[in-house]
């Protein structure tokens, strides 16, 4: 074997080095993945949770006498690709309201990040190895996100403008999304009554049909990540904002 210099060495070509190989390939690095186990073809492998057995970690057996720990084998695999060579196909996303657990229920801690910080990244892994899904949410997703993005954008403004105190009969509301436990959403109203750092508190102004155990009136705190649309109503019928609405307005899928 020749000696070559490399920008990069991973041990192992499991799921995650492969993947990392193949970013830094991308970006123009020398790479070189050392696996010690073998060169799977696709023809070596069967679809058998059964059979999947036979490519995890090999070398002796886990015994079960108190001096071996327990290995990372039931997930791991053996040879290139790694663990995907058995997994289940399976990438369910944490939803947005796992971000806020201390916030939402008082338990352990709210992530530093929101569902919107990683989303993008959901996309990129779903479109790199071919995720299905529900096709009609991820169309309806890609044709909001512009005006949700305009929305959050000119969130800064408005909200300073609340503070500074809304001209006579002005009312501002911001959209959120209402999540349920079968991972349906509905996108409500609420009449923001203060605004202090990044948290709203408000009212519900509208009355949820798909997603139970909410109803117009609730007072809600929400956090300025989860605003998808703000609109600004004035007295005389007419509104800032509502990029989303407006949009939806016309929107025809």
């Amino acid at each position: 074997m020749t000696n070559e210099k490399v920008d990069v060495v991973i041990v192992g070509a499991g799921a995650s080095g492969s993947l990392y190989a193949s970013v830094l390939a991308k970006a123009g690095k020398k790479v070189v993945l050392l696996e010690s186990g073998p060169d799977w073809e696709l023809s070596d492998l069967i679809s058998s949770e059964i059979w999947g057995r036979r490519i995890k970690p090999a070398g002796a057996p886990i015994v079960l006498e108190g001096k071996n720990p327990m290995a990372y084998a039931a997930q791991g695999g053996w040879g290139v690709g790694g663990a995907a060579l058995h997994y289940y196909a399976n990438f369910p996303r944490l939803l947005p309201t796992d971000f806020r657990t201390k916030s939402e229920h008082n338990r352990a801690h709210d992530w530093p990040i929101a569902y919107e910080d990683v989303a993008p990244f959901y996309d990129k892994v779903a479109r790199e190895i071919g995720v299905s899904g529900d096709a009609n949410k991820k169309k309806f997703e890609d044709a909001i996100a512009p005006y949700v993005a305009r929305a959050r954008a000119t969130l800064p403004d408005i909200k300073q403008r609340f503070n500074k105190g809304l001209k006579k009969r002005e009312v501002l509301f911001v959209t959120i999304r209402l999540h349920g436990p079968d991972n349906k959403f509905e996108q409500v109203y609420v009449e923001v009554k203060a605004w202090k750092d990044t948290m709203i508190s408000g009212l519900l102004s509208s009355e949820p049909t798909l997603v139970k155990g909410h109803q117009q009136g609730e007072k809600m705190v929400v956090d300025e990540k989860d605003v998808y649309d703000w609109t600004l109503s004035k007295p005389d019928g007419t509104e800032e904002g509502n990029f989303v609405g407006n949009f939806l307005d016309t929107y025809h899928p």
